[in-house]
């Protein structure tokens, strides 16, 4: 039989345990100073002396790093892109280790080192060196209620937290109770629904494979759910009573992507967007969202799993959109919430498989027994999107001969003897305007309040007149702001092209 939880396992969650009862001690002493200490003992417990060493020596780099190129504006970037080098070269260290003398007397630091990414980001871009002090950096990359699994909150944040509350040892405890629930959900399905269960299961049986993979999928999530919502107990008893990194509820009953992606690792997806998604998003919304989602997969590590299942969440964003969009024309509210509910649950199961597994055989087994069905699914809604666009195109098709009208029609109206640029026509609109303000023929309605006034300026209105009006397709606004539709004849009809309005 196996075990429900192996000795590697027992000393990280001793010391998670530990990072609570310390956290707490010291705060009703009064000595939170030795924070830093005693997460070294923390991660000693957890990691071994080795990997504590080696933690050392990365945060030592980073620190020279941090003063040399103190003035430089992109330092945070630097930060990020050395940190995940530097993480990638460790985890594949730890591999070839791994290789030759078997397994481990313990897991790998990975976690804290990537956290320290974020912590790094953060103060390449709000560590001041002539306000903040030494012991406030040491206090921020060792703070034990975040050193073993996080969450990593920006530097500013950490440093202005806010007061805590009167109760803030009763909600940490009432907290740390919802951790245990989801702590006990998570061994209980654990042993029921392993890996090597799911990859026994009978394929001619669909129905029952979906709700296995549904509740495999869960069970693994619990366990993400009770290591966040335990380390938000612990920020807790330092007074950090809105350090939530997770919304268990939210992720479970959400509609969409986005709602899973902003309830679910909420500091790692605010560093995301602080550090990928909004420098990109000036280029491409969309690709944005995918180098976000990419960033996300190397942080993780270079396992093609996580690439094939961040990938695929982020590729698969336009077609869920599409499916909703749908689902809200031909359905009432209720019904559309529970379709898109359904969706979620079978999308979020199927394509987090890959980072379950994290093996490539494992996953295409599993998918297998589902027979493929999110990858059917997404095909199907591909199939729209494309007709979809495939009648966008005849649209802006037909638009562009209507455009190419109106030009022949601009042409023959202001006498232009040659092709109709920007230029030209911008010539021939100023004295077509300037003529008839000349002539007092033109007495637009953004113009009544100036009819009595003696002295008109021929030359300013024209010129005001003109303005956001030098491009072809505008000439419709100008008409109707003068009020004076040259397009439409008596009869309603365009003149140009003899279509009606």
């Amino acid at each position: 039989m196996n075990k429900i939880v192996e000795m590697p396992e027992f000393r990280y969650i001793l010391a998670l345990f530990l990072t609570y009862i310390i956290t707490f001690g010291l705060k009703l002493t009064k000595r939170t100073n030795l924070f830093p200490l005693f997460s070294l003992c923390c991660i000693l417990i957890a990691f071994g002396i080795i990997d504590v060493i080696f933690f050392l020596v990365v945060v030592f780099s980073n620190l020279s790093v941090l003063y040399l190129f103190k003035r430089t504006e992109r330092i945070r970037f630097i930060m990020t892109g050395s940190n995940i080098l530097g993480l990638l070269l460790y985890q594949q260290l730890n591999n070839f280790i791994k290789g030759i003398y078997g397994e481990r007397l313990g897991p790998n630091i990975s976690g804290p080192l990537m956290m320290l990414v974020i912590k790094m980001y953060y103060l390449g871009k709000e560590y001041d060196f002539s306000t903040h002090t030494i012991y406030n950096l040491i206090s921020y990359i060792f703070y034990l209620p975040s050193i073993l699994v996080g969450p990593a909150p920006s530097f500013k944040g950490f440093i202005e937290r806010p007061k805590q509350t009167k109760k803030y040892i009763l909600f940490s405890l009432r907290v740390l109770m919802e951790s245990f629930i989801f702590m006990g959900l998570h061994l209980l399905i654990r042993s029921k629904f392993s890996v090597e269960k799911m990859l026994e299961m009978q394929k001619s049986n669909f129905f029952k494979n979906f709700l296995f993979l549904y509740v495999f999928s869960f069970g693994f999530r619990c366990k993400y759910y009770f290591v966040w919502t335990f380390a938000h107990s612990v920020f807790s008893l330092d007074g950090y009573t809105n350090q939530k990194n997770i919304f268990p509820l939210s992720v479970e009953f959400s509609t969409n992507i986005k709602g899973v992606t902003d309830s679910w690792n909420i500091c790692t997806n605010k560093w995301l967007k602080d550090c990928v998604f909004v420098p990109l998003k000036g280029y491409s919304i969309f690709m944005a969202s995918l180098a976000t989602f990419f960033v996300s997969a190397i942080w993780h590590g270079l396992n093609w799993c996580y690439f094939l299942m961040f990938l695929s969440f982020g590729l698969i964003i336009p077609f869920i959109r599409n499916n909703i969009r749908i689902y809200k024309k031909y359905l009432n509210d209720s019904i559309c919430k529970f379709v898109c509910l359904f969706q979620m649950m079978a999308i979020v199961s199927y394509f987090s498989v890959p980072f379950i597994t994290l093996d490539l055989d494992k996953t295409f087994s599993i998918w297998k027994n589902v027979n493929f069905y999110g990858h059917i699914f997404v095909l199907l809604s591909g199939f729209e999107i494309s007709t979809r666009r495939a009648a966008i195109l005849k649209v802006q098709n037909n638009k562009k001969i209507h455009l190419a009208l109106i030009k022949g029609f601009l042409k023959v109206k202001y006498r232009l003897v040659e092709e109709v640029t920007k230029k030209s026509l911008e010539d021939a609109q100023l004295a077509k305007i300037y003529k008839e303000i000349e002539k007092r023929k033109l007495y637009s309605k953004l113009y009544n309040a100036r009819k009595n006034e003696l002295e008109v300026s021929v030359s300013d209105s024209s010129r005001w007149l003109k303005r956001g009006n030098i491009r072809p397709h505008n000439e419709a606004m100008f008409c109707y702001i003068q009020d004076r539709n040259v397009f439409w004849g008596a009869d309603g009809v365009y003149q140009h092209c003899g279509k009606s309005g």
